[in-house]
C-alpha cells in the first residue's frame, strides 16, 4: 500500500466557489469543490483501489508526491538539464541585435538612461552579419519555435541603413537554409523607415511600436530630448505604417500615472489594426510607488475588454497565468539560456538590461561554454534562495536576472510583486 504526501511546493487560494490548488514550481492547477479539498487534507493519503484515479491525477499533477521522495533531488536534476541544453545550444531562441544605445528620446523610466553610460555607438554591418550567420546556423539545434531576431536600441530606426542590410541578409539566409525566424524592430515610433519599409513589408518584419497611452497617457513618460511630448508624431507615424499594410504590435510600461490609460489604448490599438498590446511594469527602478493591488484588478478587468475588442492584451504576467496550467518550469524572462544579446561593439550580454560582457561576437560559440551564461541557464524554480516560498516560485524563475546584478532585491523588484497580485487575484476571482 503506497503512502503519499503534499508536496512541499503545494500552495492553495480559496477562490470564489472552489479551491485552487496548484505547484509554485510547476504549475498544474487544479480546482477543487469543498468536498474534494477536505480529502485530500486528509494526510497521509492511501492509494485505494477505489480512489486509485484521483490519486494518479494528483501525482501527474505534482499536488502530491510518495512519502520517500525528496523533492530537492528532481530540482537538481532540473538544474542540470537546463545547464546541458544550454551548453548544447538547444535553448538558443532569441538573437537580440541592440543597434544602437542613442535615442531621440528621453523616457523617465528607460533603463539604459538609469545606468548613465547612454553613448552614441552604433553597430557596424560586420558585428550583425556576424552574429546573423551564427544563429542560422544554429538553427538544427534549436528545440523551440520559432526562432527571433529582434533588433532594439536604443533607437533602432536611427541605424536605418543597418537594419536595412540586416533585413536584405535574413531574406538571402532564409532562401539558404530554408529556414524563417520570425523578425521583430522594438521602436519609439517616432520615425519612418523610408528606406527600408519595402523591404519590412516583404519579410513580413513585426514592429512593436513602444507606446504607453494616447495623448498625456503616453506623454507622461515619454518625452523628447527637450522635453516636448511624443504621442503625435508617434501617431503619425503609425498611420504611414497602417497605409503600408505593416505587421503592428505595441509595447506599454505601465505606473500608477498611466495604468488608467490602458484602455483608451486598447481602444487605439483596435482602431489602427495593432494586434496586441503588451503591458508590463517597469524595471530596473525602485521607489515607483506603485499600487499593485489597484493595478492588478485593471489589468485583469483590461484583459477582458481587450479580447472583446479583438486586441490581445499580452506581457510577462500573462506568461505566469499560462504557466500556472502547463506541466514544467518555464521562465519568462529568456535572458537563462535563451537569448543572446549582441551590443554595437560587438560584445555579449544576457539581454540589453543586463551590464555585464560575458564575451564578443568574434567568439560567440564559446558563450555556451561561459560560466556567467550557464549559471543564468541553472536558475530553474526551486533552486533560487531569494524566491523560496513564493506562491510563483518556479513559474517565473527567479525574475529579471539583470535586476538581481545591480543589486535589486526580491522586495523591491515591481514585476515580483505585481504578477504575485495578478495570480492572487485570478484565482480569488474564480
Amino acid at each position: 500500500m503506497a503512502y503519499y504526501k503534499h508536496s512541499k511546493f503545494l500552495k492553495v487560494i480559496k477562490g470564489t466557489h472552489k479551491y485552487h490548488l496548484f505547484n509554485s514550481i510547476y504549475g498544474n492547477i487544479n480546482s477543487f469543490s469543498a468536498p474534494l479539498y477536505h480529502y485530500f487534507n486528509k494526510v497521509p493519503l492511501i492509494n485505494f483501489q477505489s480512489e486509485k484515479g484521483l490519486i494518479k491525477g494528483f501525482l501527474a499533477d505534482k499536488l502530491i508526491v510518495p512519502c520517500y521522495e525528496n523533492e530537492n533531488h528532481e530540482i537538481q536534476k532540473n538544474k542540470g538539464n537546463a545547464v546541458l541544453q544550454a551548453s548544447l545550444k538547444k535553448s538558443w531562441s532569441l538573437l537580440r541585435l541592440s543597434v544602437t544605445e542613442n535615442c531621440n528620446l528621453c523616457c523617465k523610466y528607460c533603463y539604459i538612461n538609469s545606468r548613465g553610460n547612454k553613448n552614441n555607438n552604433k553597430m557596424p554591418f560586420g558585428v550583425a552579419s556576424k552574429a546573423i550567420h551564427q544563429f542560422y546556423a544554429n538553427f538544427k539545434n534549436i528545440d523551440r519555435q520559432p526562432p527571433v531576431i529582434w533588433f532594439y536600441g536604443g533607437e533602432p530606426l536611427l541605424c536605418e541603413s543597418l537594419i536595412k542590410d540586416c533585413i536584405e541578409l535574413i531574406i538571402e539566409l532564409d532562401k539558404e537554409t530554408k529556414k524563417i525566424p520570425d523578425v521583430v524592430i522594438t521602436t519609439n515610433g517616432t520615425l519612418f523607415p523610408e528606406k527600408a519599409i519595402d523591404l519590412i513589408i516583404n519579410r513580413n518584419v513585426a514592429i512593436s511600436i513602444s507606446l504607453d497611452g494616447v495623448n498625456e497617457f503616453n506623454d507622461k513618460n515619454r518625452v523628447f530630448k527637450n522635453g516636448k511630448n511624443s504621442f503625435k508624431k508617434v501617431d503619425e507615424t503609425i498611420k504611414k505604417f497602417n497605409k503600408k499594410n505593416v505587421n503592428l504590435l505595441a509595447g506599454a510600461v505601465i505606473t500608477s500615472d498611466t495604468i488608467k490609460g490602458v484602455l483608451p489604448l486598447i481602444d487605439y490599438c483596435k482602431d489602427n489594426n495593432i494586434r496586441s498590446l503588451s503591458i508590463n511594469f517597469p524595471r530596473f527602478l525602485i521607489d515607483m510607488h506603485l499600487d499593485y493591488k489597484k493595478m492588478a484588478s485593471l489589468i485583469l478587468e483590461l484583459e477582458s475588454y481587450a479580447f472583446e475588442n479583438g486586441v490581445i492584451l499580452d506581457g510577462f504576467w500573462r506568461d505566469i497565468l499560462i504557466s500556472l496550467k502547463c506541466n514544467h518550469s518555464p521562465a519568462f524572462c529568456a535572458a537563462i539560456g535563451s537569448e543572446i544579446n549582441i551590443k554595437p561593439d560587438g560584445s555579449i550580454r544576457l539581454c540589453p538590461g543586463y551590464n555585464e560582457s560575458i564575451g564578443h561576437v568574434d567568439n560567440l560559440e564559446d558563450i555556451f561554454k561561459n560560466e556567467c551564461f550557464l549559471k543564468h541557464a541553472s536558475r530553474v524554480g526551486g533552486s533560487i534562495k531569494e524566491c523560496e516560498g513564493c506562491i510563483i516560485e518556479g513559474l517565473c524563475s527567479g525574475g529579471c536576472p539583470a535586476e538581481l546584478k545591480r543589486g535589486i532585491g526580491v522586495t523591491d523588484r515591481a514585476e515580483c510583486q505585481g504578477f504575485r497580485e495578478i495570480v492572487i487575484q485570478k484565482l480569488h476571482a474564480m
